[in-house]
């Protein structure tokens, strides 16, 4: 089972329909800015379900967070910037925990990022848009061999 991750689309999702006819996944996870960008590829690509939660600049009754259900494992979906992602994860770590979940997906800031933390996949895809790192980015969260994992690529 595969889900692609995106954030930080602001109006461009160029890229991330190539990295959907790239990866062919599952399930669709969008972590916000902007929401209107996640329905926009939810019409275009009406087979893989799409959740997404709203990004600080997303003016729209989509929920700021929520838990999905990924092949049993429960993933934890939100923006970020109301954990304060720019400068720790720490407050994100004890949301992650209060939720159960065995990972989390976040962006905001437009750098891509991935580590493991007390048993906690943390995922942050970067842009396909508007990258502050290297190059336009996404992730994919993969379950293989019952395992939890994931990877960012570069789309250039």
């Amino acid at each position: 089972m595969r889900a692609l991750v995106i954030s930080d689309t602001h109006g461009d999702i160029k890229n991330a329909k190539s990295a959907i006819k790239l990866t062919s996944p599952d399930v669709i996870f969008h972590l916000g800015d902007l929401v209107r960008d996640a329905i926009k590829l939810k019409e275009e690509f009406s087979h893989i379900p799409i959740h997404y939660v709203k990004g600080n600049n997303d003016f729209s009754l989509a929920p700021a967070e929520q838990v999905v259900d990924f092949g049993g494992y429960k993933i934890y979906l939100c923006h970020g910037h109301q954990f304060d992602v720019h400068y720790t994860l720490n407050r994100l770590m004890y949301r992650a925990q209060e939720k159960g979940a065995h990972a989390v997906l976040f962006g905001h800031t437009h750098r891509s990022f991935y580590e493991t933390y007390e048993d906690i996949i943390f995922l942050n895809p970067g842009s396909p848009s508007r990258p502050r790192d290297y190059a336009p980015s996404a992730g994919v969260l993969e379950i293989e061999k019952n395992k939890l994992k994931a990877m960012i690529f570069k789309l250039m």
